[in-house]
């Protein structure tokens, strides 16, 4: 397999929440055109700007709790911001709207509310943000996302129980990469195999 056609395949994760949740099931994605772009809108939001940003603030309040890391006063002000603006903007999006693209509740929901149900610990107040925390009651009483939320509980890995060596390696992996050069070629069908049959998994949760 080239790489342009595994790159192809692959896509991104959003393509993925296109496919699983709608175009393909039919299941949480509107048919209404207006509502039906109101939920890209939100997976793109979720994908551009809550995932990215969430994901950078928790490194760097990760990061400043080593003193070898010097001071990240700036990076932390700056993410906690974009989190707290964040925040607002669903807030707003929520504002007359039991769930993100209307009454009836979708993959806009399902993609956005993780990020948003760890609020503790992202120097935000809750109760500045109403219509986020109705939300997030609502969602989390579903039975299926108590069901997905129970499941990455029996998951989690207990950060006390990796040994420094482990430690160490992951990081390696995680922070400080730098581009490689393209291989010639690519064999990505084990990847692809595993996310066709992890896919329809997460569309039963």
């Amino acid at each position: 397999m080239s790489l342009w056609a595994a790159a192809h395949r692959l896509r991104s994760s959003n393509r993925g929440h296109h496919d699983v949740s709608g175009e393909k099931t039919g299941k949480f994605w509107p048919q209404e055109p207006h509502l039906k772009y109101e939920v890209c809108q939100w997976i793109l939001w979720q994908a551009g700007n809550q995932g990215p940003k969430f994901g950078e603030q928790g490194f760097f309040r990760r990061a400043s709790a080593d003193s070898k890391n010097g001071d990240l006063s700036f990076p932390l002000l700056r993410f906690d911001n974009e989190v707290h603006r964040l925040y607002g903007v669903l807030n707003l999006g929520l504002f007359k709207k039991r769930y993100l693209a209307g009454d009836d509740y979708t993959i806009a929901d399902m993609i956005c509310y993780p990020w948003a149900s760890l609020w503790q610990g992202r120097a935000v107040e809750l109760e500045e943000f109403p219509n986020v925390e109705r939300w997030l009651t609502d969602v989390g009483e579903r039975p299926s996302v108590k069901k997905a939320i129970g499941i990455g509980k029996d998951l989690r890995e207990d950060p006390k129980s990796i040994v420094p060596d482990e430690q160490a390696r992951r990081a390696k992996l995680l922070n400080h990469q730098r581009a490689q050069a393209v291989p010639e070629r690519v064999d990505l069908s084990e990847a692809l195999k595993r996310c066709s049959t992890a896919l329809p998994r997460v569309a039963q949760l």
